[in-house]
């Protein structure tokens, strides 16, 4: 056990340091613990990326193994972390995703006294979709799970559920849901006119938004044929999607919105580093995965005041409850009516749900109370006798 005069040392190990939930929420943890009682070190097994320059300017140490995908790189890596964990001696090795699970949890527990976290993001409901490797990679942690994880941290009930189901042991698992920026993500009427104005936007349009990188399980042209649904009802609406791949240039998108009857109503943004912003001028977010676990893209849109629509995936329901609507079903029909009905509201009732979507942010999600959780849940581990 770390004495109480020392900082407790934390080393995070996660696959990458690119845009991804699981980056995101560790880099603001890692901003936000107490650097009185934590000390954080982030390891990457691949190179740094776009997270870890905001890592550096907030001067928490990064080591990159940077593997490449052969067995010799995998070795020379195995040996890299093996000797930085030995010679850093962490109270806890954190570890965020499944191949760092396997990697670092055995290391950690061979070559160190450190107290092993594995981290569980995904609800791992991807069935035919999941790769193989990744599949025999998650069915290779569940066996792990019982012997070398101490303890399991799980984003969302829902993806703790069904790692339980795949054999994880329920009694090392806690949930800590993610938190967001209740400062950065925020209503800004400034903000949306800017934004609204940099596109060809009028103002007075209902915004209707999507943001997610081009994936299948992001389902982008179901989001498409509900929202086609929506303009051939509604006039006075534009559509916003941003997201890596998500331009004219993706053959998929732009043969869809070459065939509809609004395609100049269509806005496709691509990759964007400016989402904070970017949320203010929505009127109503839409979230269509077919699987997440606790999509902190819901959280950032309800926490900038923008009510939602979302697919029942992972803890999507929990979170927008009464600032929106959750469909049972991914039929294009059911989530335009769901959008329609919101964007009809009388201007009162459609206020109200957005002081309802931020309210619920900052009371139960912001960063602030969900780091508080994190820290009382490493407290806790150094000193357990487990």
């Amino acid at each position: 056990m770390p004495q109480t005069t020392n900082p407790i040392h934390i080393i995070f190990v996660i696959t990458c340091l690119d845009v991804g939930g699981a980056e995101l929420m560790l880099s603001q943890l890692a901003k936000n613990i107490d650097k009185n009682r934590f000390n954080v070190t982030v390891v990457s097994l691949k190179s740094a990326g776009i997270i870890a320059e905001a890592l550096i300017k907030n001067n928490i140490n990064i080591y990159c193994l940077n593997l490449k995908n052969s067995p010799k790189s995998l070795l020379m890596g195995a040996i890299k972390l093996t000797k930085f964990l030995r010679k850093n001696k962490p109270d806890i090795v954190h570890s965020w995703l499944y191949h760092s699970d396997i990697l670092a949890g055995i290391i950690a527990r061979v070559f160190t006294k450190a107290k092993v976290i594995w981290g569980i993001r995904s609800d791992n409901q991807g069935g035919e979709k999941n790769k193989r490797l990744t599949s025999f990679i998650i069915k290779t942690c569940a066996v792990l799970s019982r012997c070398i994880p101490h303890k399991i941290l799980s984003a969302s009930e829902n993806a703790k559920l069904s790692h339980v189901a795949c054999g994880y042991p329920a009694k090392k698992i806690t949930v800590i849901n993610n938190g967001f920026d209740t400062t950065a993500f925020k209503p800004d009427l400034k903000s949306r006119k800017l934004i609204l104005k940099q596109i060809g936007i009028p103002n007075e349009h209902g915004i209707i938004g999507h943001v997610a990188r081009f994936h299948p399980v992001k389902r982008h042209l179901l989001f498409l044929e509900a929202v086609d649904k929506v303009l051939d009802q509604v006039d006075n609406c534009s559509v916003i999607l941003c997201g890596e791949g998500v331009d004219f240039n993706n053959e998929q998108l732009s043969s869809f919105l070459t065939n509809s009857k609004h395609t100049k109503k269509f806005h496709l943004l691509g990759l964007r580093n400016d989402i904070p912003l970017l949320l203010t001028a929505f009127d109503l977010f839409v979230l269509t995965s077919s699987s997440e676990s606790f999509p902190n893209v819901l959280g950032e849109a309800l926490a900038s005041g923008v009510p939602c629509v979302t697919t029942d995936v992972g803890d999507a329901s929990l979170l927008v409850q009464n600032a929106g609507t959750c469909v049972k079903d991914d039929k294009a029909e059911t989530i335009a009516k769901a959008i329609i009905d919101i964007l009809a509201l009388p201007e009162e009732d459609y206020q109200k749900l957005k002081v309802e979507a931020r309210n619920k942010i900052v009371k139960k999600y912001s960063i602030k109370a969900i780091t508080k959780q994190y820290e009382d849940f490493y407290m806790k581990t150094v000193e357990s006798e487990n």
